[in-house]
């Protein structure tokens, strides 16, 4: 597509010149980003360079957004994505959303830093019931409202012809 632009595999040189062109623009809250992503809970057992890569993703990204005028984005599911899409918005007129779809991701919430990214995102959508109610518990009350279920799968109804329906 057109307008798709990947982030990976890195790309070295586009990285450093978003971290160029923001800390120029405002030192300070490239600076805070920085320390945000160097601070982050969620490296899946990794060492800090993961924040720093995160980091820098982050910088390229919120550079392409700014170009595109792009003031939310909503990235499908609570890992790695989620983690950069947080740091690109932190501290910033920019929001993000994500989709939680993975038990493994609920199973051990500290591990993904899930409470920090639930925290931060402006909405959090889950596939069940079942997951709208581990996320609600990571909020404090006030925020719980965030969280919203959106099920995966068709009504098949909508597809089948009255013959077709009728058929065992």
């Amino acid at each position: 597509m057109q307008s798709t632009d990947y982030v990976l595999p890195p790309r070295i040189p586009r990285f450093l010149a978003a971290l160029a062109s923001q800390f120029i623009r405002s030192p300070r809250a490239c600076a805070g980003r920085l320390a945000f992503a160097l601070r982050l809970d969620a490296y899946n057992g990794r060492t800090r360079i993961v924040g720093l890569l995160y980091f820098l993703e982050a910088l390229y990204l919120r550079d392409q957004w700014r170009r595109r005028g792009v003031r939310h984005v909503h990235v499908h599911f609570a890992q790695t994505g989620a983690s950069v899409a947080m740091i690109a918005c932190h501290a910033s007129e920019l929001s993000y959303s994500f989709t939680i779809h993975e038990s493994e991701t609920l199973e051990d919430p500290a591990r993904y830093g899930l409470r920090q990214k639930v925290g931060c995102a402006a909405a959090i959508v889950c596939i069940s019931e079942l997951a709208r109610r581990a996320v609600a518990s990571l909020l404090p009350l006030g925020q719980q409202d965030k969280v919203h279920v959106v099920r995966c799968g068709l009504e098949l109804d909508r597809y089948l012809s009255t013959k077709a329906a009728s058929t065992p």
